[in-house]
């Protein structure tokens, strides 16, 4: 099965560090796979996504999407190829407060024209996608009008969901996306995602501190076991 993602040697330092977060040898992602890494906070997921998804770019290193050597892109090729391959579901959501619900998830479809025309081609319309992924995932038509930020935390969450599922990306990154659930909800909502995921043919990366959702998953792995293996290996910045 070919990569559909590969890091190799990767090293991001922030600004002003003594030492790198994230020094990472080797990671591949498959095409469909779904992949959970664990983690407590502060160990560097959230910066693993976005060196993925072209937010950040490594000091050293190569992150390799499709084939294509991504993080040499300049920075207006990679906000393309976020805006088209891949959909996030945001720590902090990242929903626009002056939107509706509906609107915040046909945000994709204005930064994306393959996405609305997958959309379109699925749902007849972007607008009914929307509506079917929003309904999908537990928020009813009366919530769909209304601010995104009248919602409770974890219905916004849900619409962050819905969002990054929008026209079927080829990769969905989430960063904590359960985080504001209560165990019903992140019961029903995994197999949700699972299930979009898997009619999408898109891979999961999921970054979690809570070891329990890994059940879910065809791979799992600790993202501090990747850093030590990378600098065992004597990768740096």
């Amino acid at each position: 099965m070919s990569n559909l993602l590969s890091l190799q040697n990767v090293s991001y330092q922030w600004p002003g560090a003594s030492e790198p977060v994230l020094q990472i040898g080797q990671l591949s992602l498959a095409a469909a796979e779904r992949v959970f890494i664990i983690g407590p906070s502060g160990c560097g997921k959230t910066t693993l996504l976005s060196l993925i998804a072209g937010i950040a770019v490594p000091q050293a290193g190569q992150v390799i999407f499709q084939g294509e050597q991504v993080s040499g892109w300049r920075s207006s090729q990679r906000d393309r190829l976020r805006a088209d391959q891949f959909g996030i579901i945001f720590q902090v959501f990242n929903l626009l407060p002056y939107l509706s619900v509906l609107d915040n998830v046909l945000l994709t479809a204005k930064f994306s024209a393959s996405r609305r025309c997958q959309a379109e081609q699925l749902s007849g319309s972007a607008t009914a996608e929307a509506e079917r992924l929003l309904e999908r995932l537990g928020l009813p038509e009366e919530l769909w009008q209304r601010p995104a930020t009248a919602l409770s935390v974890g219905q916004q969450q849900r619409v962050a969901a819905a969002r990054a599922l929008f026209g079927r990306p080829a990769l969905l990154l989430a960063d904590e996306p359960t985080s504001a659930l209560d165990s019903e909800h992140r019961d029903r909502f995994i197999p949700l995602l699972m299930e979009e995921c898997e009619a999408a043919g898109a891979a999961l990366l999921f970054v979690s501190h809570d070891v329990s959702l890994s059940q879910h998953f065809s791979r799992v792995l600790d993202l501090r076991e990747l850093n030590k293996s990378a600098r065992a290996d004597g990768v740096s910045c």
